[in-house]
């Protein structure tokens, strides 16, 4: 009889739910039977240690990309690529200009010392005054013709976006 009593102890803690600590331990009474001794009820083993309850893990997050449409990459438009070309013909215009200005600020240095020297004629300083002068409204021309198409070139660069 003592081995069936440990298996039906062993039935009975194995049936425990399993973080239960709230639960009183299981016991085991039998009532006699005829002609054996009575022997102390069994109870269930002590426990040695708490078993901490444990903090149930929070429910894993569903997370879905929710329809994320990226936007298509941007071809460049006939107005983007315009804008490159005048915005480079700005430059190239712009660097135009610098090189006739300080041609023209090089010509009156030197008209400037000539001058002084006395090597030349007054008519003689006078052509290469025109010269330098003329140089000098080239270079102004140029500036402003290149900020002009600069501007234009910016407007058509925000209009292709």
């Amino acid at each position: 009889m003592t081995r069936l009593r440990a298996l039906v102890l062993a039935g009975l803690l194995l049936q425990r739910p399993a973080f239960a600590a709230d639960a009183p331990p299981a016991q085991l009474t039998e009532e006699p039977v005829a002609g054996e001794k009575k022997e102390a009820p069994v109870t269930a083993a002590p426990k040695a240690e708490e078993v901490p309850q444990l903090e149930p893990e929070p429910p894993p997050l569903d997370i879905a990309p929710a329809a994320v449409t990226e936007p298509a990459p941007k071809q460049a438009t006939l107005l983007r690529s315009v804008s490159y070309l005048v915005l480079g013909a700005s430059v190239i215009t712009a660097g135009t200009g610098i090189y006739f200005g300080a041609n023209a600020a090089g010509a009156r240095s030197q008209l400037r010392m000539d001058a002084a020297a006395g090597t030349f004629t007054a008519q003689q300083l006078d052509q290469r005054n025109q010269v330098a002068v003329g140089q000098d409204r080239l270079a102004n021309g140029l500036f402003i013709t290149a900020a002009a198409v600069g501007l234009v070139g910016i407007v058509l660069f925000i209009l292709g976006s």
